[in-house]
């Protein structure tokens, strides 16, 4: 699963991730930049045809927003929790070249 930026509800087929892929094709124009428009493009289909169903999130959402209590911390799916643990983990425990 790719890192998706800050600001991205998440690898969720809402159209908010097409969007970005479209605004890219806007500046990019390979008679400047380094990164081929064809290999950009094949890049965002491999990444937008992995996109999970919106309803899984809708009603995980809807579950924990009406619970009385829960976790301080929620992510979902859990194989992207793990993948959030597993980056925390890296950035926690690594250290200063030379050290």
């Amino acid at each position: 699963m790719p890192a998706w930026p800050a600001n991205n509800p998440g690898a969720y087929r809402t159209g908010f991730n097409d969007r970005i892929a479209d605004t890219t094709f806007r500046w990019l124009d390979d008679s400047v930049n380094v990164n081929r428009t064809k290999d950009v493009k094949a890049g965002f289909a491999e990444i937008l045809a992995d996109q999970y169903d919106p309803q899984d999130m809708i009603d995980k959402m809807v579950e924990i927003i009406g619970a009385d209590r829960g976790k301080y911390r929620n992510v979902w799916p859990p194989a992207v929790e793990e993948l959030v643990k597993q980056v925390q983990d890296a950035v926690w425990t690594r250290t200063v070249p030379g050290t």
